[in-house]
Formats: C-alpha cells, structure tokens, sequence
C-alpha cells in the first residue's frame, strides 16, 4: 500500500497560540466576534494577516479573517517568508497537510501541482515550514472563520518583483476557474523606535492599498516600507490586480507596545488589509469559469500557436487542426498575444465563434506574427526571446449599463457611429484602471470620444477570456 502523505505537526502550539484545542477554539472565536465586518463579503480575493503570538497580533489578524466569515472556498493560498531556512525560488509542501490542535488541513494537489510545474521557480520542499511558525499561526484563523479547507502553503525568500509577479501570476492560471483566497503572512516594522514604527507602518500601509505591486517591491528593497512578509504582500497584490480585484482597505493597525502596554524597548507593527473586486464580480466570476480547458487542451493550444508562429516567419504551411479532441473543435472566439522581452509584439483575435477554436488559434497565432498593423512582420531571430498568450473568448453579450462591467473579468467591444474598438479583460488590470478608465480606453482604441460610452447611440458588449500562457520561448522545439 502507498504511504500516506505526512502531516505536518504544530510547531509553536503553546507558545504563539493556546495549545488546547479548547482553548484555542474560544480564543480565536472571541477575536473573531470583536472584530468589525465591512460587507464586502464574497467580493474578497485576498488579505494580509499578522503572524506574530495572538497576544500581540491576534486582534489584527482577526480584523482580517472576519471579512471572509463563514464563506466557502475552494482553496486557501498562504503565503509567507521564510524566517529560519535559506533556499532559492519558493518553497512548497505540496502533499500531506498542516496540523493545529484543532484538526489538520489538507494540501490542495491539483494546485500545487500545477504551481509546481509553472516554471514560476516554485519546488517541492520542506524547508521553510518545518519549525516556521508565518503559515501555522495563520490556520486556527482559517479553520475557524472558514472551516476545513484546503490550503496551499507557500513559502518565500526572494523578495524581487521577478519573483513576485511570476509567483502571482503562477498561482492564478493554477486556479482559474475555483473561489480562492489568497492570503499574505507579515508583520510590519521591527525595531526600537516606536515614533518609528508608527511612522514607516504608515508608509508600508498606505503602499499596500494604494500603490502598484511592482513599487511596493521596490520600496521594500530601499526600505522605504518594511514588512518582513513584503514578498508575499506584493504577490497577493499582483494577484488580487489579475484576478480584477482593484479595492484596497486597510482594516486595522497595532503594535506590540500597544498589547502590552510597554512603551520603549522592542516593538513590532502589524496591520490587516483586504482586496477586493466591484460590485458584482460574484456572478461575473462564474460566468468566466463556466467551460474551462483541461491542462492537456491548453498545452496543446500552446503548442499549436508555437508552431504556427514558426511556420509563419519560416513561411511554411501551419500545423494541421488536431482532429481527436473535442473542446478544440467547438467554435470559438480567440486571441493571440504576442510580447518579446515581456513588451506587446503582435496581437491579433477573432471575436465571432465561426472557426473549430484550434483553427481559430492557429490563425490569430499567425496573424499575430506577421499581421499585426503595428508591428512590422517578425523575424526568426525574434522568436528566442518572445512569449505567448491565448485569450479563449466567451459570446458577447449586451449590457444595458456600464455599471455591469466588471474589470478583471470582463472584455469590453465598442461599437457606434461606423467604428468598433476591443480590449481584453486582462488590459485594465495589468494597467491599473478602474471601470470608467477602461471605458475610456477602449473608446479610444475604436477611434470614439473617451467618454462615449455614456451616449445612447453607442452599443457595449461584454465577454470573459480563459487566458493562459507561459513562459517558455516561442522558438524553443518541443
């Protein structure tokens, strides 16, 4: 018989949090009941959480988890740094579970096994999470608040943006298509000043709601903001921005002085943020999510659009349409993005579901190359350092109010007084804008006034995209 996957046992039961279950139980449900609740509910994406002994932390940490109370989730990311070992990339226990005195919670193996074969630098491990208490502290929490969930316990070092964003962006094609709450383990400032560390959490929060992931990275490695779980702040915000999350509140912010009531000595700052999605994402989410690819289908898409692009710069025949798999032959609608050294290359799409999808793909993957009115055709020596994107689009459907769109979610066409203008859901995230700037843009883009959109002569039509790619050269021979 196989061996069961180990169970990780608590590490810092007894000493961060009430080692008897009991007593655990009432002390994190009393935190929970102090807490205050926002009614932003199941817009939630991810939070940041404390990891410092309840004494301390356990009020701010509950600020956090209250929000998402008693709602359901397929899968809980943690994310944390790694206070004791060293290692390269990110760490990740990707079988067995984690163990509290109140039960233990399972590995999600289909996530983890996706994160680990990302090439995000992501690697089946131990260290980090043997005597690490940043993950442990954080699951009473969850057990709690949401129940017995899977969880996908994440461990980093590196704090880079490199690393950041392709933690992120790994984490949300590992679950599109499932309900998750990412969740980012850190306290704030460590030292001796308290005026001091009530002056830089300021920074460091304000940061976090307010400024883009890729200068919170910065700022962290300038020290400008300090936050021992930066890395993973930055990567819940990279991927609340993918996932169309664009809300920021911070909830709460306190001290160890503040606990303890001893002002001078040491101090720590902790803090308790949430991101969120607009009104209506719920429905919007699902509506994404309602035919995903299998992980084979979308390898073979890719594959297909590698060798078109090569056939097309080769001037060669494209591949021929795969015949056996089913969801490739329905119509559909599909873009294909091109980028070189992570710039837009070519970008060419065909909205109408008229064309088996494979067919579609390989066309758009050869007009993207050699098409694509803004670039001029591609060249063999480009293909080592260019990467590719596929957008499989949903029907179109008319919204009887700009209020329906949902950034994030949703791709917007434009279209009135002779023009039509597209952008994909994925634009207004990686640029940061809100619902009106992405009306505004994509008004723009169809050669209309930016504001448009409010007239009744102009028609919107809204689709969703199961986007997906990697990061693997498009000259690289399988």
């Amino acid at each position: 018989m196989p061996t069961a996957a180990p169970i990780r046992p608590p590490a810092v039961a007894g000493q961060f949090y009430p080692g008897s279950p009991d007593a655990l139980r009432n002390e994190v449900d009393q935190l929970l009941a102090r807490a205050s609740e926002t009614g932003l509910g199941e817009r939630i994406v991810a939070l940041v959480a404390p990891h410092a002994g309840y004494v301390y932390s356990g009020a701010t940490a509950a600020a956090a988890y209250r929000q998402v109370q008693g709602q359901s989730f397929d899968a809980v990311i943690v994310i944390a740094p790694s206070h004791r070992d060293a290692f390269d990339g990110v760490s990740l226990m990707a079988k067995g579970g984690y163990a509290t005195p109140l039960g233990a919670l399972p590995v999600h193996r289909e996530i983890a096994e996706r994160l680990l074969k990302s090439g995000a630098g992501i690697r089946e491990t131990t260290l980090g999470h043997g005597l690490e208490h940043a993950i442990e502290v954080q699951l009473p929490f969850i057990q709690r608040a949401i129940g017995e969930v899977p969880i996908v316990p994440l461990v980093m070092m590196d704090r880079s943006w490199t690393i950041c964003r392709k933690l992120a962006h790994a984490i949300a094609e590992a679950t599109q298509g499932m309900r998750v709450l990412a969740v980012a383990s850190s306290d704030l400032y460590h030292g001796y000043s308290e005026a001091e560390c009530q002056a830089i959490d300021e920074v460091t929060l304000e940061e976090a709601e307010k400024a883009s992931p890729e200068e919170f990275c910065n700022d962290l490695a300038s020290e400008q903001v300090q936050a021992c779980g930066g890395g993973p702040i930055a990567v819940v915000k990279e991927f609340a921005r993918r996932r169309g999350a664009l809300g920021t509140r911070v909830l709460a912010h306190a001290t160890s002085a503040d606990a303890t009531g001893h002002h001078g000595g040491y101090v720590v700052g902790y803090g308790a943020v949430v991101y969120y999605s607009e009104a209506g994402a719920g429905n919007a989410e699902a509506e994404a999510t309602e035919a995903a690819l299998s992980e084979a289908d979308r390898a073979l898409l890719l594959d297909l659009a590698r060798k078109s692009i090569r056939a097309a710069v080769a001037d060669q025949p494209a591949p021929d349409v795969p015949q056996d798999r089913p969801a490739l032959l329905e119509p559909k609608g599909a873009f294909v993005t091109i980028r070189r050294q992570g710039e837009l290359r070519g970008c060419i799409g065909q909205m109408q579901a008229t064309k088996p999808l494979a067919e579609t793909v390989i066309l758009m993957a050869c007009s993207a190359a050699q098409h694509d009115p803004r670039f001029e055709s591609m060249v063999p020596e480009e293909l080592e350092d260019s990467t590719l994107e596929i957008s499989v689009l949903s029907p179109l459907r008319k919204i009887a109010s700009p209020d329906e769109v949902v950034v994030g979610t949703h791709g917007i066409l434009v279209s009135g007084r002779g023009r039509r203008g597209v952008l994909l859901p994925q634009v207004p995230v990686e640029q940061g804008w809100g619902r009106e700037a992405f009306l505004d843009h994509v008004c723009m883009k169809a050669g209309l006034p930016l504001s448009a959109w409010h007239d009744e002569d102009i028609t919107l039509e809204v689709f969703t995209a199961e986007v997906f790619g990697d990061d693997r050269p498009i000259g690289l021979c399988p």
